[in-house]
């Protein structure tokens, strides 16, 4: 990997029609995270359900949406609540968002879920074979993720060589396909001009 660079996922922060078009979905809201003293990560399910349990309203699905990059485009299944006051709430993101999330309502998100784990779609933001590929590969950790596989077994660990891999090349598509006045591709939310372009 050149002069160690890298890539994280980052929450867009200018949503057009473009990328609701290609993710399907109608609209983004922003929505107040509030995490309790009770929730854990990547636990969202369980997190709504017990400040619904405690506080009533109810739980609500949907999306959330990073990007890496600036090539691909990831929907991740993420359960909120509904407060009684019709109010959306996060309760289990940090303050790594800064207090809010845009957040996808989707209640189909429910029927994709499996047990508690809950779906990600993945969808290529440029038309290139190498990011088709890596999407294989991560719509297929995906599926091994829902069916309760863990990072030990051969095939997600082989999954996990074949990504990094194929990195350096997603790496060179994120270059080539960010713009000085973009967002940088290495998900630091300052502008390609002033950070890696």
């Amino acid at each position: 990997m050149e002069s160690g660079i890298l890539m994280r996922k980052f929450d867009p922060k200018e949503v057009t029609q473009i990328l609701l078009k290609k993710a399907n979905l109608n609209s983004l809201s922003a929505i107040e995270i509030q995490r309790q003293g009770y929730s854990k990560d990547l636990n969202c399910l369980n997190n709504a359900n017990k400040y619904v349990s405690i506080h009533g309203g109810e739980v609500q699905f949907g999306w959330l949406l990073t990007i890496t990059g600036n090539v691909l485009l990831q929907l991740t299944g993420h359960a909120v609540v509904k407060r009684k006051d019709g109010e959306l709430l996060c309760v289990t993101l940090n303050e790594n968002r800064q207090k809010s999330v845009k957040f996808a309502l989707d209640n189909t998100v429910e029927k994709l879920a499996v047990g508690q784990f809950l779906p990600t779609k993945f969808i290529a933001l440029i038309d290139d074979q190498s990011i088709s590929e890596y999407i294989s590969y991560l719509e297929r950790h995906d599926q091994l993720r829902l069916s309760g596989a863990d990072n030990s077994s051969s095939e997600i660990q082989h999954i996990n060589e074949v990504c990094q891999q194929l990195y350096p090349k997603i790496l060179a598509l994120a270059k080539k396909h960010t713009a000085r006045n973009d967002y940088c591709f290495c998900g630091s939310a300052i502008k390609a001009k002033k950070c890696c372009g």
